[in-house]
């Protein structure tokens, strides 16, 4: 397994930085930030989370990441939201979805919707009853990142649909 996975790319004040997802023998250790450019390593913040998705708005890096953990056969899954006021700096941070106790949560994608004025998250999850149970994606909104809303949709819930990349075209995700 890599060590470096999932994150993404993102500009701040005309430089590019890259997120990376810290793991070590399939357990997430931490999020780093680097300076895509040079690879310095500018910023480690949560601790135990992975999966995660980055984008700038409003001056303000806004970073979502997932912990997919099951502690006596119930799911301890989180969705965290982190609001970074710079590349090295967390502003604040807070779950802002636990799952039931029979899903796990995985991949994320953030984005923000010009038309709705509202935030959007794709998430990742699968029921913990068998393993190979397929990954189907649900989807979040908010209009503050602070009140965020259900939209009860499932993408395939019957097939593997992992790794969601929300963005939005018309008036579809």
């Amino acid at each position: 397994v890599s060590s470096k996975m999932e994150g993404g790319l993102f500009i701040w004040k005309d430089k590019l930085y890259r997120l990376e997802v810290d793991r070590d023998d399939y357990s997430y250790t931490s999020l780093v930030i680097k300076n895509h450019d040079t690879n310095e390593e500018i910023f480690r913040f949560a601790n135990n989370y992975g999966l995660a998705s980055i984008m700038v708005y409003q001056n303000k890096i806004i970073c979502i990441a997932t912990k997919d953990w099951i502690q006596k056969g119930e799911s301890k899954s989180k969705i965290k939201l982190f609001i970074l006021d710079s590349p090295n700096s967390i502003e604040m941070s807070y779950v802002i979805k636990e799952a039931p106790r029979d899903e796990l949560y995985f991949n994320t994608s953030i984005d923000y919707d010009d038309e709705n004025k509202e935030f959007v998250i794709a998430y990742e999850f699968r029921k913990i009853k068998a393993y190979w149970d397929p990954f189907s994606i649900k989807f979040m909104t908010s209009k503050k990142l602070d009140d965020w809303q259900d939209k009860g949709s499932v993408m395939y819930p019957n097939k593997y649909a992992a790794c969601p990349t929300v963005r939005k075209y018309g008036e579809y995700y």
